[in-house]
């Protein structure tokens, strides 16, 4: 079942209001360096406080742990728990991917103590990884699915996705939102989904993938200012020895685009129809960013 919204934070809004009246519980369990939208809400579940600066106390119950520490979340899930809430890739908080043995324990502990599992999809999901959902990487099973950005390819839509049962605690008047599910974003949606969740489609977003990691690997290994490569699908994170800013700065004037993710990471996140010499291009442009800014600092 469907709740349909108008971004991702209304999607982990929703979320979040569902797994506390279906439990009955309170407390979310979220992670470090993660990030969930910037309602109250989402910025109480976020494990980043940057982004909380300014606004005061935050809404109660919310923990944080950190990420794929299985130790920590069995020391912390308990009978109040309500839900465990987790990015399959920390997209804003520098691109880590979740391990395998942590997502499957995780789910496999909330099972066992009533406790719902939250699959943040907002920057995962919608072919990004190379799947429909990141979380079918690792054959899990969450309760809730949240998703936005390539839903709507630039309008605005966002959706939480619950099991059926969870319905019955999401009656009128319970949830809502006067733009939710408006017919033109949902056409949109429909449009995209019926284009990206196409076993051919996935298959070349999988290939580009694999090409664009072992051009990262092989260009930019070697380069001092580089200390680590990670991701996911089309989801890349260059973490740097120095400021990503300045990089990111010098990229714009090659006519590369690209986000910061935290204050040393570049953060790669091209189109799914991006091609191979798109790709090629993308990875000599950064190499090339990346070696002068090395000599400037010289």
């Amino acid at each position: 079942m469907c709740f349909f919204a108008n971004s991702g934070a209304e999607a982990n809004e929703a979320a979040i209001k569902l797994a506390r009246k279906a439990t009955g519980r309170t407390k979310i369990i979220t992670f470090l360096q993660s990030f969930h939208g910037r309602t109250f809400a989402g910025m109480a579940a976020t494990g980043q406080e940057k982004i909380k600066q300014g606004f005061g106390s935050m809404l109660e119950t919310f923990i944080h742990l950190p990420f794929n520490d299985l130790e920590a979340l069995k020391t912390e899930l308990d009978s109040d728990t309500a839900a465990v809430m987790v990015e399959i890739v920390q997209g804003e908080g520098g691109i880590h991917v979740v391990s395998t043995e942590f997502i499957k324990e995780a789910a496999k502990l909330c099972a066992e103590n009533g406790v719902l599992l939250i699959i943040d999809e907002i920057q995962t999901g919608i072919g990004r990884t190379g799947k429909p959902f990141a979380f079918q990487h690792f054959g899990i099973e969450p309760d809730i699915i949240t998703v936005a950005k390539g839903l709507g390819n630039g309008l605005p839509i966002g959706a939480a996705i619950g099991k059926a049962e969870l319905a019955q605690f999401f009656g009128p008047g319970t949830h809502g939102s006067t733009f939710g599910g408006n017919p033109i974003s949902t056409a949109a949606a429909i449009a995209v989904m019926d284009i990206i969740f196409n076993d051919e489609f996935l298959k070349e977003a999988s290939d580009k993938s694999r090409l664009l990691f072992e051009l990262l690997h092989k260009e930019l290994c070697c380069l001092e200012v580089v200390k680590e490569i990670r991701g996911l699908g089309l989801m890349a994170g260059i973490e740097l020895t120095v400021a990503a800013q300045p990089i990111l700065a010098e990229m714009r004037k090659s006519g590369l685009i690209a986000l910061p993710a935290g204050e040393k990471v570049v953060r790669l996140l091209p189109p799914l129809n991006v091609t191979a010499e798109e790709i090629e291009k993308a990875v000599s442009l950064l190499k090339g960013t990346l070696i002068k800014s090395k000599i400037t600092a010289l």
